[in-house]
């Protein structure tokens, strides 16, 4: 108990530094409330319906970029083994049914360093850019994959992005990997 006032005060410090600067549409910070001191159990965020990708993709995406994140809230109250038995429907609470599907934990623990800090805001920022280079991505595969009786056409009216996508997948794709076409699809092995 002698820690606890210093590691509130630490997580405290770590919550404000996330909330001056994530920067990401769609993505909500936890509200505050100047009347209350709020210790940051957790650091809780919405996913809203403007943020780039779905809360359990970017779970995912935070898991492959080395951030710890959890849902620590999947159920809201009423849906909780208790007050179903006392007669709670599921669509009772639509709104806290409705968040509790887009609700995720980052970290914010007093032993986070400013450099981990910076990491996590560096991260979360930089998904729109990471997003909608796989989202270019994703477009050519489409495109390409949609052409399989005019392929030959597509690649000479698209060579820039042929080439670009080619050269794209051999940058990252792992070491010892060979690009194979099948079709109009590129893959690698």
């Amino acid at each position: 108990l002698e820690k606890l006032d210093s590691f509130n005060e630490q997580r405290i410090k770590n919550a404000e530094r996330l909330d001056r600067s994530l920067n990401v549409p769609g993505l909500k910070t936890p509200y505050r409330d100047a009347a209350v001191k709020h210790v940051y159990h957790q650091y809780a965020i919405l996913v809203d319906d403007g943020f780039p990708l779905s809360r359990d993709k970017f779970l995912d995406y935070l898991s492959q970029n080395g951030v710890g994140s959890a849902v620590h809230y999947p159920y809201p109250i009423h849906m909780q083994p208790l007050y179903k038995s006392l007669g709670y429907a599921d669509d009772q609470c639509p709104i806290a049914r409705e968040c509790s599907k887009k609700i995720l934990s980052l970290p914010v623990y007093p032993g986070l360093g400013d450099n981990d800090i910076t990491y996590i805001i560096n991260t979360i920022n930089n998904i729109r850019s990471d997003f909608q280079l796989s989202k270019s991505k994703e477009k050519v595969i489409q495109q390409m994959n949609g052409l399989a009786e005019n392929r030959e056409k597509w690649i000479r009216k698209n060579k820039y992005y042929y080439k670009n996508l080619i050269e794209f997948l051999k940058f990252n794709i792992p070491e010892g990997s060979t690009i194979i076409e099948i079709g109009s699809g590129t893959g690698y092995l």
